[in-house]
């Protein structure tokens, strides 16, 4: 089959035109639809809009349709999996909200607007630094240095020395130790006067992504993992995928073949404490800093400690899901869900339209 003139079934087509109906009725700034674009190449029926307002914020777009997407209404069409990406699989550029009807993946694709939550850190370490020099600042610095004192008490004003934008190496892929990841996912640095440091990761609503790094070198083109490879013994192995259905799932997915094993397991294992998967979730999350995000108007902050690590983030932990490659999806994609309820995704992915995966992203699930 010549994948260039690969057509979407007539049920994903279908589905497309209800979804984007419902968009387009419930969100009048939205317009210009644009369907199926690359889906060829992708395997995810794209749906493309614009936002006919220049200074709408992407984020409250994106949160308005994963709210619709989520509605009883989509509910009732089959509309699963619902999910924001911060740069959409299908773009290398824009924000999307990814969802899947049945076996099929779709990915709404805003293709307009001011995109905030990637300017978010910067502005607020520019507001901070103003609040810290005495000079007039946006209430938002404020509200950061409240839910960042509650944190830790010695972020008092007058303990401070500067607050600078966090700069240097930012390869999370190197990185051996929690306490190392936790310097490098920093956004930001506050150096009190006694000379210690304080690392803060801020985020703004709606970003769900804790780590994202490459992995190229881990695959081979004729798309069998290189077994040997640093990367994939720290990254992937612990994993414990099934290589064989893997590389058989990138391949129907490649040759748009059907393949005759399942594709999806309900795994439900408990990941046990220093296990190497373990040890490499913890290594994703890191420790040793503050996370520091805004949720709606509000914003909160924690430490993220080797404490918080071990009884809470991996509390009860379990691996309940692993999704392999197939016709219609290119990424291998494992599903954890700890004691307090909480979900995450780990998947391995390609960022630039192709198969072979070149990315490791892993974070929280809506």
């Amino acid at each position: 089959m010549n994948k260039k003139t690969t057509r979407a079934p007539n049920e994903v087509t279908t589905n497309a035109d209800l979804v984007t109906k419902q968009l387009l009725t419930t969100l009048s700034y939205l317009a210009n639809p644009v369907k199926g674009g690359k889906y060829s190449r992708t395997r995810i029926y794209q749906i493309r809009v614009n936002s006919k307002h220049p200074s709408q914020s992407v984020e409250d777009a994106l949160s308005s349709i994963e709210k619709i997407l989520k509605s009883p209404a989509m509910r009732k069409l089959g509309v699963s999996s619902v999910v924001i990406h911060q740069i959409s699989p299908n773009s290398s550029k824009f924000s999307s909200v990814g969802f899947s009807i049945g076996q099929y993946a779709y990915d709404i694709v805003l293709a307009k607007g001011s995109n905030r939550g990637q300017e978010f850190e910067k502005v607020l370490i520019q507001e901070l630094k103003k609040l810290h020099a005495g000079k007039e600042c946006a209430p938002i610095a404020k509200q950061a240095l409240a839910a960042l004192q509650i944190a830790d008490k010695s972020l008092q004003l007058s303990n401070i020395l500067s607050i600078e934008e966090r700069k240097g190496n930012t390869v999370r892929s190197e990185v051996n130790a929690p306490e190392e990841a936790g310097q490098i996912i920093a956004d930001a640095i506050i150096t009190l006067k006694c000379g210690s440091k304080r690392y803060v990761s801020l985020k703004d609503s709606g970003a769900t992504t804790i780590a994202n790094f490459g992995i190229k070198g881990v695959f081979a083109e004729d798309m069998t993992p290189i077994l040997n490879s640093s990367r994939w013994k720290k990254w992937i192995d612990p994993l414990n995928v099934d290589v064989d259905r893997m590389v058989a799932g990138l391949r129907a997915y490649s040759t748009a073949s059907k393949i005759g094993h399942p594709t999806i397991d309900q795994v439900n294992k408990l990941v046990r404490k220093n296990s190497a998967i373990y040890n490499l979730l913890s290594l994703l999350v890191g420790s040793n800093y503050i996370y520091l995000r805004r949720k709606g108007k509000n914003l909160f902050a924690k430490w993220v400690t080797d404490d918080y690590i071990r009884n809470e983030f991996l509390n009860g932990m379990r691996i309940v899901e692993v999704r392999y490659p197939s016709l219609e999806r290119k990424q291998v994609t494992a599903i954890f869900a700890n004691k307090s309820g909480d979900r995450y995704r780990l998947e391995l992915r390609n960022t630039k339209g192709g198969v072979i995966p070149n990315q490791l992203n892993f974070g929280t699930m809506s």
